[in-house]
């Protein structure tokens, strides 16, 4: 598994607008995408774009939630990660023991599983793309999603998110900016803006 991704770089795409174009293009990235992520965006469901797909949910909630990717999976050529079989060319279990080997059973969302793998596999850098966790999502994902890219930059790997995204930025310096920043109305107010903590361009 190590050194899959040596010397390139690794874009994790979720479903949100994003300001920065995903790199489909370059070959120095590797692009992976997520659950029904296809149909999130225009372009998203061209299957060349794309490295490695991941679903990690059983199949009964696949079957629930998202019925027509069991459709779509069997046409991608690029490996499919999920924890139960999928009807797929090239499908893999997700290596959980391989990843608690090195880090923490704390997974609140999806997008923690692909993001320990690009690192055990060797990427250089890590780039959140469309994942945009914010005051309206449930803060046990954000707060998951940052904790592990925070064990991940400790071990020498850049994590960075999309300009767009809420992750990894913040809108005030606590205590040394604005006395109004510690009123509720005045939290993460859209046109306050946000302070570039780790954004990827």
């Amino acid at each position: 598994m190590s050194g899959q991704g040596e010397g390139k770089s690794l874009a994790i795409v979720g479903f949100s607008p994003t300001f920065a174009p995903v790199p489909f293009d370059d070959d120095g990235w590797d692009c992976w995408g997520l659950n029904e992520g296809y149909l999130a965006r225009p372009g998203y469901d061209d299957l060349s774009r794309w490295d490695a797909w991941f679903n990690i949910h059983t199949n009964e909630v696949i079957q629930f939630t998202s019925p027509m990717f069991l459709s779509w999976v069997r046409t991608m050529r690029c490996p499919v990660y999920s924890i139960e079989p999928l009807d797929c060319p090239d499908w893999r279990m997700y290596p959980l023991d391989d990843v608690l080997k090195e880090f923490p059973d704390y997974f609140t969302s999806s997008v923690p599983y692909p993001m320990d793998l690009g690192f055990l596999m060797g990427y250089k850098e890590i780039c959140l793309y469309g994942v945009n966790q914010g005051v309206e999502e449930q803060p046990a994902q954000r707060a998951c999603i940052e904790y592990h890219a925070g064990l991940i930059e400790g071990r020498g790997v850049p994590v960075t998110a999309d300009r767009a995204s809420r992750l990894l930025q913040h809108a005030r310096r606590y205590g040394y900016e604005s006395r109004l920043y510690h009123f509720p109305e005045h939290l993460e107010r859209p046109e306050a803006g946000y302070r570039e903590g780790r954004v990827t361009r």
